[in-house]
């Protein structure tokens, strides 16, 4: 599912025509543009100069500029993703339906029309087309709920709140710091330490789980057949026990499905550290073996006395793991936009790309006996992903760099990043790139840790490296290097 999908058709409309413009060159063409979004001039004029007065009304640091028929973006350095969805998000009926849904679990028709001030006909065919979008998760609005798997549910609405609130917020929108001790016992317990970015996803599926633990006519039938290969595994047996001590002060009783929701999320999502997840390899299991069997797809492109790299496996098998357990996937335009996969691909000159998806077709057939197609957009995000891996097991020669590089992210995701950035920006020979250290002194960070702030100037990535981004920090960079000493 598209992130777009949940917004109105004007709304939509804008995200396009930002994502158009941060994709196109510095001044685009207007007729460059009606192309690329499908719109009308005159339809296009009008979301112009209304996101141009919106963004004046929330002093939001947004402006296109539209002179002779060229299309030029303006947008500050510290704006974010998330920002741009919080400026269209009160517009969205479907996304403030599906909030009702979280918070109140189910509705009338009469009711909720009243809550949203809309008939009850418009109503209905905001849920049919709902609805529509849902049927990838599994998930459907019936009969006054949200129904379908309980994990699928929480994978759900883990991902629409990750996407939509800002990270600056999200700490105080969920009331996360009540976690912060189970945080804590979880890192003591698997002697590891945790970034911020994972102890906030954490977090936030404890909240979703929090929400959602005391209701009643969960379905749990799925998941359970999924786990059976793991009951007796003793990785499994270890948190079950973690978490069953945790999850009582929310309930009298703990399911016991409450604790395997917890273990696919904690053991696909990146959360526990290479060196613990390492352990679980051993014990077995179908992501185990689909593991194994990805690595012989590697192995295809790597010399057999060459060690893989420790981040290449764990990425590897935390994708494959979402595989297993997840379907349907909530998705931003960086990995439907054909211009970010081709910047990326030709940035890595990447000649096994088409081993990503035979890869994933082999494991959905031979190991977890699924069809792919059941997958909806996990399989555009799962494929972009061990394209990832692909690249930096090709390119796991780290160059020495210049200028603050703060990337969310396993190294797989960050290291084709860091490298368009350097390929890019790396024109002039006083201008290098490296990995930001707050010991070391920068002039300038670039960042896509959204919830951080740096002690000198910044520039926020608004996705994977774009026109856009790589425009404005050209701009950035020559201004710099033009400043008197």
């Amino acid at each position: 599912m598209h992130l777009e999908e949940l917004f109105e058709k004007r709304e939509k409309g804008q995200l396009e025509l930002i994502a158009a413009l941060m994709n196109a060159s510095a001044e685009a063409s207007l007729k460059e543009i009606l192309l690329e979004t499908d719109l009308s001039r005159s339809t296009l004029l009008k979301y112009i100069e209304e996101l141009n007065l919106l963004a004046e009304e929330e002093n939001f640091a947004l402006n296109i500029h539209l002179n002779n028929d060229h299309v030029s973006l303006q947008m500050g350095h510290q704006v974010t993703k998330e920002d741009l969805i919080q400026l269209l998000l009160p517009f969205s009926v479907k996304i403030k339906i599906l909030h009702y849904l979280y918070q109140k679990d189910e509705f009338t028709v009469q009711k909720l029309a009243q809550v949203l001030t809309i008939s009850e006909a418009t109503l209905h065919r905001q849920l049919a087309a709902l609805n529509t979008s849902l049927a990838e998760f599994g998930l459907s609005i019936k009969n006054g709920r949200l129904r379908g798997e309980e994990h699928q549910i929480r994978y759900f609405y883990y991902q629409l709140y990750w996407l939509t609130i800002p990270k600056k917020e999200m700490a105080q929108e969920f009331s996360l710091q009540q976690f912060q001790g189970m945080i804590e016992a979880i890192k003591q317990f698997w002697a590891m330490d945790m970034s911020t970015t994972n102890q906030y996803k954490l977090a936030l599926w404890f909240s979703i789980t929090k929400q959602r633990i005391g209701l009643k006519h969960k379905e749990f039938k799925r998941i359970k057949q999924l786990m059976q290969p793991y009951s007796n595994h003793r990785f499994f047996q270890q948190v079950r026990q973690q978490m069953l001590r945790y999850l009582s002060r929310y309930a009298l009783e703990v399911e016991e499905e409450e604790t395997m929701c917890q273990f696919i999320f904690i053991t696909t999502m990146s959360i526990l550290s290479p060196h613990v997840m390492e352990r679980k390899l051993g014990y077995g299991g179908p992501v185990s073996h689909a593991t194994t069997k990805g690595l012989k797809f590697i192995r295809a492109i790597v010399p057999l006395g060459e060690n893989l790299n420790e981040q290449a496996l764990y990425t590897l098998n935390q994708m494959l793991g979402q595989l297993y357990f997840f379907k349907g996937a909530l998705i931003d335009r960086s990995y439907s936009l054909e211009s970010d996969l081709a910047l990326i691909g030709n940035a890595m000159a990447l000649e096994h790309a088409d081993l990503a998806q035979e890869m994933i077709e082999e494991v959905m057939k031979d190991i977890y006996l699924s069809k792919i197609g059941q997958l909806g957009d996990l399989l555009n995000k799962s494929r972009w992903r061990i394209m990832e891996v692909l690249s930096f097991v090709i390119y796991q020669n780290p160059q020495q760099f210049q200028i603050g590089v703060a990337l969310a992210g396993s190294e797989t995701k960050c290291l084709p990043v860091l490298t368009v950035l350097r390929q890019q920006l790396e024109v002039n020979r006083l201008v290098t790139l490296e990995w930001w250290d707050s010991s070391q002194s920068f002039d300038f960070v670039i960042s896509n840790v959204y919830n951080e702030s740096y002690p000198v100037p910044y520039y926020y990535l608004k996705g994977a490296p774009n026109a856009f981004d790589i425009q404005q920090l050209e701009e950035i960079i020559n201004e710099h290097l033009t400043l008197p000493q």
